[in-house]
């Protein structure tokens, strides 16, 4: 299972190493890894450079140290995993309307999928989602609410290769998403009409109308690129 790395040079190959092991299932979440010696002497390189290792896969969220008790590959992913997608993404200059070419190339066609796939539950859930931001006078709260509409849609989905992507994609998309409503919402209208736009999708996905809940996706991007 552990080969040992035959130029050692840096500490990527371990990086490498370990990340490939994570793919081929030979390790797996919450397993503990080995001693930093003993995966010194496995990969054959220095401690140093698999401490250097361990370091950067705990930075980007894959490996968790803890105190006393060693090394071990995280139980559970969350956004710390995908922030240094974002870093690379702002690095590279990365615009608002890349973001909105991303949504709206994948976002109908989820839509379209979670409409096949609704449960009774998720339908409730979705539907007091739905509510909630009908009800919001917040704004900060609304842009809350509108991010968790779209999770749900992706997640009701059930595909969690869209589901990883664009969990992947809203660590980039949070920091747009309240800048693209502060500008649409300059005129009352546009605002009523956004609001409009979410509760007819969720309505869509509701009862099962992947058509209709496709083309509403479209038409809210639509909206979103007329106005900004």
């Amino acid at each position: 299972m552990f080969q040992a790395i035959k130029h050692q040079k840096i500490y990527q190959q371990v990086v490498e190493r370990i990340q490939n092991m994570l793919l081929e299932g030979s390790l797996e979440k919450g397993d503990r890894l080995p001693s930093e010696r003993e995966l010194s002497e496995k990969f054959g390189v220095s401690r140093s450079s698999v401490r250097e290792a361990l370091r950067a896969l705990e930075i980007i969220g894959i490996v968790e140290s803890r105190q006393g008790g060693g090394n071990y590959i995280r139980s559970v992913f969350d956004y710390q995993v995908f922030e240094p997608l974002s870093v690379m993404f702002k690095l590279n200059k990365g615009s608002f309307h890349d973001i909105l070419e991303y949504r709206k190339i994948f976002e109908p066609e989820i839509a379209a999928i979670a409409a096949k796939r609704i449960t009774p539950e998720n339908a409730v859930l979705l539907a007091d989602l739905a509510s909630q931001l009908k009800a919001s006078k917040d704004e900060k709260n609304s842009t809350r609410i509108d991010m968790e509409i779209h999770k749900k849609i992706v997640d009701i989905s059930g595909n969690y290769m869209l589901k990883t992507t664009m969990t992947a994609a809203s660590v980039i998309m949070e920091s747009f998403i309240q800048e693209a409503r502060d500008l649409i919402f300059q005129w009352q209208e546009n605002r009523e009409e956004l609001l409009n736009i979410h509760c007819r999708i969720c309505d869509a996905i509701i009862k099962g109308d992947s058509d209709k809940a496709s083309e509403l996706t479209q038409t809210h991007f639509k909206i979103i690129i007329d106005n900004i």
